[in-house]
């Protein structure tokens, strides 16, 4: 419990996350490489334009777009077990919501899907928001 200003007790949500700093690291670097693989796995030759599998499964009417929403909502959702602050979260909710509504518009939204990269976007929130945190919490070492 914490105390408000007016000296009533308010009840602290505690997120449960990885129990250590090099848990919470390692999370963030399995969702980055997560996002890298909807976002920008792949690459055609002499093209200088990256892909993944949202842009991939997004070619597919009706459904593409709503099935890679899942594994970006993952995203948001693992940024809330560790504690990301609301704002970014709703960032993040509002990178995945562009995303899906431009990427559902046919052709169009193929070509969206191409050049933003939501996932990416929401892994480096995800990694900001590690760098903000103090280094005994971060499993940075104070010295480096």
């Amino acid at each position: 419990m914490v105390s408000s200003e007016n000296g009533g007790q308010v009840a602290r949500r505690v997120r449960m996350g990885p129990q250590s700093a090099a848990g919470t690291r390692a999370e963030i670097e399995r969702l980055t490489r997560l996002a890298r693989l909807l976002d920008s796995r792949f690459r055609l030759p002499f093209v200088p334009v990256r892909f993944g599998l949202d842009t991939i499964v997004g070619l597919i009417p009706g459904v593409g777009d709503t099935a890679t929403a899942l594994p970006a909502l993952y995203l948001i959702y693992r940024g809330y077990k560790l504690g990301v602050p609301r704002r970014t979260l709703v960032t993040m909710a509002a990178n995945v919501g562009l995303d899906v509504s431009i990427g559902s518009i046919p052709v169009i939204g193929d070509a969206f899907d191409l050049f933003f990269k939501a996932n990416r976007r929401n892994a480096h929130h995800l990694q900001r928001h590690l760098d903000r945190l103090p280094p005994e919490a971060s499993g940075l070492d104070a010295a480096t």
